[in-house]
Protein backbone atom coordinates (compact mmCIF):
# COMPACT_ATOMS: atom_id res chain seq x y z
CA UNK A 1 0.00 0.00 0.00
CA UNK A 2 1.12 3.55 -0.71
CA UNK A 3 1.13 5.43 2.61
CA UNK A 4 2.67 8.73 1.51
CA UNK A 5 3.57 10.72 -1.57
CA UNK A 6 5.27 13.89 -2.72
CA UNK A 7 5.49 15.88 -5.92
CA UNK A 8 8.53 17.77 -7.14
CA UNK A 9 10.53 18.49 -10.26
CA UNK A 10 12.36 15.29 -11.30
CA UNK A 11 15.83 15.20 -9.81
CA UNK A 12 15.23 18.28 -7.64
CA UNK A 13 14.72 18.24 -3.86
CA UNK A 14 14.72 14.44 -3.98
CA UNK A 15 16.21 14.00 -0.50
CA UNK A 16 13.94 16.53 1.22
CA UNK A 17 10.87 15.12 -0.52
CA UNK A 18 11.71 11.52 0.45
CA UNK A 19 12.42 12.51 4.05
CA UNK A 20 9.18 14.50 4.19
CA UNK A 21 7.11 11.55 2.98
CA UNK A 22 8.60 9.21 5.60
CA UNK A 23 8.20 11.86 8.30
CA UNK A 24 4.53 12.24 7.34
CA UNK A 25 3.97 8.49 7.53
CA UNK A 26 5.40 8.46 11.06
CA UNK A 27 3.40 11.54 12.10
CA UNK A 28 0.16 9.87 10.99
CA UNK A 29 0.84 6.88 13.21
CA UNK A 30 1.54 4.28 10.54
CA UNK A 31 4.02 1.48 11.32
CA UNK A 32 7.65 2.50 10.82
CA UNK A 33 9.75 -0.04 8.98
CA UNK A 34 12.47 0.05 6.32
CA UNK A 35 13.61 3.09 4.38
CA UNK A 36 14.88 1.46 1.19
CA UNK A 37 15.97 3.52 -1.77
CA UNK A 38 18.31 3.50 -4.74
CA UNK A 39 21.60 5.38 -4.87
CA UNK A 40 19.72 8.65 -5.34
CA UNK A 41 18.79 8.68 -1.65
CA UNK A 42 21.10 7.51 1.16
CA UNK A 43 24.13 7.20 -1.13
CA UNK A 44 23.66 10.80 -2.29
CA UNK A 45 22.35 12.48 0.86
CA UNK A 46 24.09 14.35 3.63
CA UNK A 47 23.54 12.37 6.84
CA UNK A 48 22.00 15.36 8.62
CA UNK A 49 19.43 15.65 5.82
CA UNK A 50 18.38 12.02 5.52
CA UNK A 51 20.04 9.22 7.50
CA UNK A 52 20.07 10.78 10.96
CA UNK A 53 16.48 12.17 10.89
CA UNK A 54 15.09 8.85 9.63
CA UNK A 55 17.03 6.78 12.16
CA UNK A 56 15.76 9.06 14.93
CA UNK A 57 12.23 8.22 13.76
CA UNK A 58 13.04 4.51 13.97
CA UNK A 59 13.47 3.67 10.29
CA UNK A 60 15.97 0.99 9.25
CA UNK A 61 17.99 2.14 6.25
CA UNK A 62 18.76 -0.21 3.36
CA UNK A 63 20.86 1.16 0.51
CA UNK A 64 23.32 0.36 -2.26
CA UNK A 65 26.65 2.17 -2.72
CA UNK A 66 28.49 3.85 -5.54
CA UNK A 67 31.90 2.47 -6.54
CA UNK A 68 33.74 5.26 -4.69
CA UNK A 69 31.80 4.47 -1.50
CA UNK A 70 32.97 0.86 -1.19
CA UNK A 71 35.55 -0.55 1.18
CA UNK A 72 36.85 1.40 4.18
CA UNK A 73 35.28 4.86 4.30
CA UNK A 74 34.91 6.18 7.82
CA UNK A 75 35.29 4.98 11.36
CA UNK A 76 34.80 5.78 15.03
CA UNK A 77 36.72 5.08 18.24
CA UNK A 78 39.28 3.03 16.31
CA UNK A 79 36.71 0.81 14.58
CA UNK A 80 36.58 0.98 10.80
CA UNK A 81 33.37 1.28 8.83
CA UNK A 82 33.07 -0.83 5.70
CA UNK A 83 29.91 -0.57 3.62
CA UNK A 84 27.62 0.37 6.46
CA UNK A 85 28.92 -1.67 9.42
CA UNK A 86 31.66 -1.19 12.03
CA UNK A 87 34.47 -3.72 12.10
CA UNK A 88 37.67 -4.57 13.99
CA UNK A 89 40.56 -2.46 12.62
CA UNK A 90 42.51 -5.70 12.04
CA UNK A 91 40.07 -7.09 9.51
CA UNK A 92 42.11 -8.35 6.52
CA UNK A 93 42.40 -6.21 3.40
CA UNK A 94 40.86 -8.90 1.18
CA UNK A 95 37.68 -8.68 3.27
CA UNK A 96 37.70 -4.88 3.42
CA UNK A 97 37.99 -4.68 -0.37
CA UNK A 98 35.79 -7.67 -1.22
CA UNK A 99 33.10 -5.63 -2.99
CA UNK A 100 35.68 -3.48 -4.76
CA UNK A 101 37.33 -6.63 -6.14
CA UNK A 102 33.97 -8.12 -7.12
CA UNK A 103 32.82 -5.09 -9.08
CA UNK A 104 36.23 -4.89 -10.75
CA UNK A 105 35.91 -8.52 -11.86
CA UNK A 106 38.88 -9.69 -9.78
CA UNK A 107 36.74 -12.26 -7.91
CA UNK A 108 33.53 -14.07 -8.82
CA UNK A 109 30.16 -13.79 -7.12
CA UNK A 110 30.62 -16.90 -4.99
CA UNK A 111 33.97 -15.70 -3.65
CA UNK A 112 32.49 -12.27 -2.90
CA UNK A 113 29.62 -13.78 -0.90
CA UNK A 114 32.04 -15.99 1.03
CA UNK A 115 34.17 -12.97 1.95
CA UNK A 116 31.07 -11.03 3.00
CA UNK A 117 30.25 -13.96 5.29
CA UNK A 118 33.80 -13.97 6.68
CA UNK A 119 33.39 -10.32 7.64
CA UNK A 120 30.88 -11.36 10.31
CA UNK A 121 33.74 -12.60 12.48
CA UNK A 122 35.14 -9.07 12.72
CA UNK A 123 31.93 -7.03 13.08
CA UNK A 124 31.32 -5.05 16.27
CA UNK A 125 28.29 -6.13 18.32
CA UNK A 126 25.71 -3.88 19.93
CA UNK A 127 25.64 -4.46 23.68
CA UNK A 128 22.25 -2.81 24.10
CA UNK A 129 19.54 -1.17 22.02
CA UNK A 130 19.92 2.54 21.13
CA UNK A 131 18.98 4.99 23.87
CA UNK A 132 16.67 7.98 23.41
CA UNK A 133 19.46 9.95 21.72
CA UNK A 134 20.34 7.10 19.38
CA UNK A 135 23.61 6.17 21.13
CA UNK A 136 24.54 2.48 20.98
CA UNK A 137 27.17 0.75 23.18
CA UNK A 138 29.31 -1.34 20.82
CA UNK A 139 31.62 -4.22 21.77
CA UNK A 140 34.91 -5.33 20.25
CA UNK A 141 34.37 -8.74 18.56
CA UNK A 142 37.01 -10.25 20.89
CA UNK A 143 35.11 -9.35 24.07
CA UNK A 144 32.14 -10.84 25.87
CA UNK A 145 30.55 -14.29 25.83
CA UNK A 146 29.69 -13.98 22.14
CA UNK A 147 33.24 -13.21 21.02
CA UNK A 148 34.00 -14.20 17.43
CA UNK A 149 37.73 -13.42 17.31
CA UNK A 150 40.68 -14.12 19.57
CA UNK A 151 42.89 -11.04 19.99
CA UNK A 152 46.14 -10.81 21.99
CA UNK A 153 45.07 -7.35 23.23
CA UNK A 154 42.22 -9.06 25.07
CA UNK A 155 43.74 -12.43 26.00
CA UNK A 156 47.16 -11.00 26.88
CA UNK A 157 48.83 -13.27 24.35
CA UNK A 158 47.91 -15.77 21.69
CA UNK A 159 45.35 -17.23 24.06
CA UNK A 160 43.80 -20.66 24.06
CA UNK A 161 43.15 -22.13 20.62
CA UNK A 162 39.49 -21.95 19.66
CA UNK A 163 38.37 -23.20 16.26
CA UNK A 164 35.13 -21.23 16.57
CA UNK A 165 37.04 -17.94 16.67
CA UNK A 166 39.23 -16.18 14.14
CA UNK A 167 42.69 -15.41 15.51
CA UNK A 168 44.08 -11.89 15.08
CA UNK A 169 47.86 -11.86 14.71
CA UNK A 170 48.42 -8.19 13.88
CA UNK A 171 46.44 -5.90 16.23
CA UNK A 172 47.01 -2.14 15.99
CA UNK A 173 50.25 -0.80 17.43
CA UNK A 174 49.91 0.81 20.84
CA UNK A 175 50.15 4.37 19.54
CA UNK A 176 47.38 3.66 16.99
CA UNK A 177 44.96 2.00 19.39
CA UNK A 178 41.74 3.83 20.17
CA UNK A 179 39.02 3.18 22.73
CA UNK A 180 37.49 0.18 20.93
CA UNK A 181 40.80 -1.66 21.51
CA UNK A 182 41.33 -0.32 25.02
CA UNK A 183 37.96 -0.43 26.74
CA UNK A 184 37.25 -3.69 28.51
CA UNK A 185 33.47 -3.44 28.16
CA UNK A 186 32.00 -1.29 25.38
CA UNK A 187 32.19 2.08 23.65
CA UNK A 188 29.22 4.39 23.15
CA UNK A 189 28.68 5.19 19.46
CA UNK A 190 26.55 8.31 18.85
CA UNK A 191 23.99 8.33 16.07
CA UNK A 192 26.21 10.75 14.13
CA UNK A 193 29.14 8.31 14.02
CA UNK A 194 29.93 7.57 10.36
CA UNK A 195 26.24 8.16 9.66
CA UNK A 196 26.67 8.69 5.92
CA UNK A 197 27.03 5.00 5.05
CA UNK A 198 25.39 3.24 7.99
CA UNK A 199 22.69 0.64 7.42
CA UNK A 200 21.04 -1.89 9.68
CA UNK A 201 22.32 -5.13 8.15
CA UNK A 202 25.72 -5.89 6.60
CA UNK A 203 25.86 -4.98 2.93
CA UNK A 204 25.84 -8.05 0.68
CA UNK A 205 24.75 -10.38 3.50
CA UNK A 206 21.95 -12.92 3.05
CA UNK A 207 19.44 -10.62 4.75
CA UNK A 208 20.48 -7.60 2.66
CA UNK A 209 20.38 -9.65 -0.53
CA UNK A 210 16.91 -10.92 0.28
CA UNK A 211 15.46 -7.57 1.35
CA UNK A 212 17.01 -4.85 -0.81
CA UNK A 213 16.23 -6.21 -4.32
CA UNK A 214 12.71 -7.18 -3.18
CA UNK A 215 12.02 -3.68 -1.87
CA UNK A 216 13.40 -2.06 -5.02
CA UNK A 217 11.29 -4.33 -7.25
CA UNK A 218 8.24 -3.53 -5.13
CA UNK A 219 8.83 0.19 -5.58
CA UNK A 220 9.17 -0.12 -9.36
CA UNK A 221 6.15 -2.42 -9.41
CA UNK A 222 4.06 0.24 -7.67
CA UNK A 223 5.20 2.83 -10.21
CA UNK A 224 4.18 0.58 -13.08
CA UNK A 225 0.90 -0.27 -11.35
CA UNK A 226 -0.11 3.40 -11.11
CA UNK A 227 1.05 4.16 -14.66
CA UNK A 228 -1.15 1.42 -16.11
CA UNK A 229 -3.04 3.10 -18.95
CA UNK A 230 -6.16 1.03 -18.32
CA UNK A 231 -6.64 2.41 -14.83
CA UNK A 232 -4.96 5.33 -12.96
CA UNK A 233 -2.47 6.20 -15.75
CA UNK A 234 -0.69 8.83 -13.64
CA UNK A 235 1.93 9.33 -16.37
CA UNK A 236 -0.72 10.51 -18.85
CA UNK A 237 -1.13 14.25 -18.38
CA UNK A 238 -4.05 14.38 -20.83
CA UNK A 239 -6.21 12.67 -18.24
CA UNK A 240 -5.67 15.47 -15.75
CA UNK A 241 -6.95 18.48 -17.68
CA UNK A 242 -6.63 21.05 -14.95
CA UNK A 243 -4.21 23.95 -14.53
CA UNK A 244 -2.04 24.63 -11.53
CA UNK A 245 0.17 22.74 -9.11
CA UNK A 246 -2.59 22.43 -6.49
CA UNK A 247 -5.08 20.91 -8.91
CA UNK A 248 -2.55 18.42 -10.26
CA UNK A 249 -1.52 17.46 -6.72
CA UNK A 250 -5.16 16.86 -5.74
CA UNK A 251 -5.98 14.75 -8.80
CA UNK A 252 -2.82 12.67 -8.40
CA UNK A 253 -3.77 12.09 -4.78
CA UNK A 254 -7.18 10.81 -5.82
CA UNK A 255 -5.55 8.49 -8.35
CA UNK A 256 -3.16 7.09 -5.72
CA UNK A 257 -6.13 6.41 -3.42
CA UNK A 258 -7.91 4.68 -6.32
CA UNK A 259 -4.80 2.56 -6.89
CA UNK A 260 -4.74 1.55 -3.21
CA UNK A 261 -8.42 0.57 -3.39
CA UNK A 262 -7.71 -1.49 -6.51
CA UNK A 263 -4.91 -3.30 -4.68
CA UNK A 264 -7.19 -4.00 -1.72
CA UNK A 265 -9.86 -5.37 -4.02
CA UNK A 266 -7.34 -7.62 -5.80
CA UNK A 267 -6.05 -8.85 -2.44
CA UNK A 268 -9.58 -9.59 -1.24
CA UNK A 269 -10.42 -11.48 -4.44
CA UNK A 270 -7.22 -13.51 -4.15
CA UNK A 271 -7.95 -14.40 -0.53
CA UNK A 272 -11.52 -15.39 -1.39
CA UNK A 273 -10.28 -17.55 -4.25
CA UNK A 274 -7.89 -19.48 -1.98
CA UNK A 275 -6.42 -22.87 -2.79
CA UNK A 276 -7.92 -25.52 -5.06
CA UNK A 277 -9.16 -27.41 -1.99
CA UNK A 278 -10.79 -24.27 -0.60
CA UNK A 279 -12.50 -23.54 -3.92
CA UNK A 280 -13.82 -27.12 -4.10
CA UNK A 281 -15.07 -26.88 -0.53
CA UNK A 282 -16.96 -23.67 -1.37
CA UNK A 283 -18.51 -25.35 -4.43
CA UNK A 284 -19.57 -28.34 -2.32
CA UNK A 285 -21.16 -26.05 0.24
CA UNK A 286 -23.05 -24.17 -2.48
CA UNK A 287 -24.36 -27.42 -3.95
CA UNK A 288 -25.43 -28.64 -0.50
CA UNK A 289 -27.21 -25.34 0.20
CA UNK A 290 -28.96 -25.58 -3.19
CA UNK A 291 -30.17 -29.08 -2.39
CA UNK A 292 -31.48 -27.94 1.00
CA UNK A 293 -33.44 -25.13 -0.62
CA UNK A 294 -34.88 -27.55 -3.18
CA UNK A 295 -35.87 -29.89 -0.36
CA UNK A 296 -37.73 -27.14 1.49
CA UNK A 297 -39.61 -26.20 -1.69
CA UNK A 298 -40.67 -29.77 -2.62
CA UNK A 299 -40.98 -31.23 0.86
CA UNK A 300 -38.77 -34.17 -0.15
CA UNK A 301 -35.35 -35.30 0.97
CA UNK A 302 -32.31 -35.51 -1.31
CA UNK A 303 -32.19 -38.88 -2.99
CA UNK A 304 -35.91 -39.71 -2.39
CA UNK A 305 -39.06 -39.50 -4.54
CA UNK A 306 -42.23 -37.68 -3.41
CA UNK A 307 -45.58 -39.48 -3.87
CA UNK A 308 -48.99 -37.92 -3.67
Amino acid sequence: MIAGRGMTVPGKDLIATGRGILQSIADRGHPIGRATGDRGYAASAKPEDYQIPLRRLGYKIYTDYRDNQLGKQEGYAGAIQVEGAFYCPSMPKKLIEATIDYRAGAIDHKTWRLRIKERRQYVLRAKEKPDAAGRVPMMCPARGPGATVSCPLVTGGCGKADDAKTTIYDPPEEKKRDSICKNASSVSFPIEAAAKFIQDVPYGSDEWTNVYPTDRNTIEGHNGFLKDGSFEAIADGTRRRIRGYGGQYLLLGILVVAGNLRKLQAFRDEMLEGTAEQRQLRRDRKLAARERRKTRRTGSHPGTTSHS
